[in-house]
């Protein structure tokens, strides 16, 4: 598996990127590799678990690392791409990161905070 996040978290309760800032000025690359046969189904089971909580990236099969630009090239035309969800054609796919490029204005009455249990977020 192979990933590029901005924020910290991909939903309200798994902080997949601890590290990631919105403002940061930079992307975390993550990937996992060296996962094979039913030992390696049994480290991703574990691994996935512990990505809820952001604990995920101290295990020896996660790798990740800050990046401002990078080209993402597939092997071959065989190759799956999703971007946010969506299937993209197995071609080079350049990033750049320009901090401060983009201003997201938010109504500060809308924060988020995190629940009593801290598994869950609230709007409030």
């Amino acid at each position: 598996m192979w990933a590029l996040f901005n924020p910290p978290f991909v939903a309200a309760d798994v902080k997949v990127n601890p590290q990631g800032r919105l403002n940061s000025g930079h992307m975390d690359m993550m990937w996992v590799q060296g996962l094979q046969g039913w030992r390696g189904r049994l480290k991703a089971l574990e691994v996935h678990a512990k990505a809820q909580q952001g604990r995920h990236v101290t295990e020896e099969c996660v790798t990740l690392n800050k990046v401002r630009a990078m080209v993402l090239e597939p092997r071959d035309s065989g190759t799956c791409l999703m971007l946010d969800g969506e299937v993209v054609p197995a071609a080079p796919i350049y990033w750049e990161v320009h901090q401060g490029l983009i201003r997201v204005v938010i109504n500060p009455a809308h924060r988020v905070e995190p629940a009593a249990d801290h598994s869950r977020h609230r709007v409030v």
